[in-house]
């Protein structure tokens, strides 16, 4: 029987002691992280210094550890040495169930490969499965695998080697490992539907097979197929392998078939079959996703159309071939520089209209006094004051009569301004005080407001006032509560009257004063 065991020890010099004992002895195979297995019992932390474990329990002792792969005879063995005086190193058993199901995840994996034909990535996942959790089912798979490689190396070595281009394939070998290399962290993400539905789409023989709709069908269903299909295949929810031609695929039927004359030519001539697989110069099948007929634009830069940049436009190439039928490779970067083309027009516009704005010729005097224009100066006609640059110079007295005479023009122009401005003002004015009234009016209104407003608040609060009063007195003297609540109202209302009236003659008055 063997298994992951784990060594305790309290205190790091007993520690180091232990990690003597172990590499000392021939038993020694491989580290395993502990964190990948479920322990019989929990602990509160755990944390790493390379290969050693410092656990802390959660009674508050520090108990340090170090695992191995060891069989039950060595490890009894191991306890029996000499420099172990007291047996505080029990092994304890870790439970390797935790493993179980990422174990049988990786057989699934490895059955996909050996169905697409990859033996190698197979071998790989059978033997991650294996350090996992051994399986019988594992061993005979890789049994099996092992037996089928040994046949075909046989065969090879027997083969002739006719192959003219041995350093070419090597290259495409190379460069086909590099691209596998990234695929190998991806892999485990896709599912088997994913990758049916990746095989089914390089199966298909039209478009329309690969889009899932009739000939017949409307730009809706089109939109609709599409729509469903992309979301699907999108290299980055997509991780089957092919995905990435399959997204390309539908990408480019969409865009034939939702052309009319493209579809129209696709209808009567149909599809080139020599086109969906061509030979490169290597000697190694390129899978044509454009199948004779070419869309305007990529099929990234379609998904992003339609749904806005759901996903980053990471690692999708658009393969286009050009005359010759050679296949040449476009990040989308181009995009950027077709925008950049579309706005040249705009920003040459801008950039003369600046330059214009630069060669305007400065003017030669200016009515305003200023830093750039300080000398002072007056036209020989009206005496208008204008000023000048200290440079100043005119080669004529006709040159000098023009200046002066635009100045003169300026200056008329200016008082011409200013004085429909002054009118304007006057008309405005008057217009207001005809419809809005004096200004001595406005006091008036408001003096009555006043007046009105303090009369009636003055006589709430003394009928307020007397109330309290006459409530006071029924309090006091029952008899009298009818002759209270009477004079309350009266002397109230009374006030209320002769308040308003001393009011309105004091605003009255003030009118008199005023007109």
């Amino acid at each position: 029987m063997s298994g992951k065991f784990l060594y305790f020890a309290y205190g790091s010099n007993l520690l180091r002691e232990r990690l003597q004992l172990l590499n000392q002895s021939a038993i020694f195979k491989q580290i395993v992280k502990l964190e990948n297995y479920k322990l019989i019992f929990a602990f509160s932390s755990l944390r790493w210094r390379g290969h050693v474990a410092s656990i802390e329990e959660s009674f508050g002792h520090t108990v340090w550890g170090v695992m191995y792969e060891l069989s039950h005879s060595d490890l009894e063995n191991l306890d029996k040495q000499e420099g172990v005086k007291k047996k505080i190193y029990k092994p304890i058993y870790i439970q390797m169930e935790g493993n179980k199901d990422e174990s049988e995840r990786c057989i699934s994996i490895a059955e996909k490969y050996i169905a697409a034909g990859d033996k190698d990535k197979a071998l790989k996942f059978l033997n991650k499965a294996e350090r996992l959790y051994p399986s019988v089912k594992a061993r005979a798979l890789i049994e099996k695998l092992n037996n089928l490689n040994g046949s075909t190396t046989g065969r090879r070595q027997s083969a002739p080697d006719n192959n003219i281009h041995d350093d070419k394939p090597s290259k495409s070998h190379s460069s086909e490992r590099s691209e596998t290399g990234h695929s190998e962290k991806s892999v485990d993400d896709f599912t088997e539907e994913q990758l049916v539905a990746v095989k089914r789409i390089k199966k298909c023989k039209d478009y329309y097979e690969i889009l899932g709709i009739t000939k017949d069908a409307t730009d809706a269903d089109l939109k609709k197929a599409y729509r469903k299909l992309a979301l699907k295949m999108h290299p980055d929810k997509n991780k089957a392998p092919g995905a990435t031609e399959a997204f390309k695929a539908i990408g480019n039927a969409f865009s034939v078939l939702s052309d009319p004359e493209k579809r129209k030519k696709y209808d009567l001539y149909g599809e080139d079959v020599s086109h969906q697989i061509r030979t490169n110069r290597d000697g190694y099948d390129h899978y044509d996703y454009s199948r004779g007929f070419e869309g305007d634009i990529s099929a990234e830069e379609l998904f992003n159309m339609f749904f806005g940049g759901g996903f980053p436009s990471g690692n999708v190439y658009v393969h286009r071939r050009n005359q010759n039928g050679h296949f040449q490779r476009h990040s989308h970067s181009e995009s950027g520089y077709g925008l950049l083309t579309q706005l040249a027009p705009v920003l040459m516009l801008i950039f003369l209209s600046l330059m214009g704005s630069f060669l305007v010729p400065d003017s030669p005097f200016s009515l305003q006094h200023s830093v750039k224009y300080s000398t002072e100066r007056l036209t020989n006609n009206l005496k208008v004051p204008y000023f000048v640059k200290d440079d100043f110079h005119v080669d004529s007295k006709y040159d000098l009569r023009r200046i002066e005479r635009q100045v003169e023009e300026e200056y008329v122009s200016n008082l011409r301004t200013s004085c429909f401005k002054e009118k304007s003002y006057k008309e405005t004015m008057m217009w207001r005080a005809k419809n809005y009234g004096d200004p001595h009016i406005f006091i008036i209104y408001l003096s009555i407001y006043l007046s009105i407003y303090l009369s009636i608040y003055l006589s709430i609060y003394l009928s307020h006032l007397f109330i309290s009063i006459s409530v006071c007195s029924y309090l006091s003297q029952a008899d009298n509560i009818y002759l209270s609540l009477f004079i309350c109202v009266s002397l109230s209302t009374y006030l209320s009257y002769f308040l308003f009236i001393l009011f309105s003659s004091t605003n009255f008055n003030i009118i008199l004063d005023l007109t």
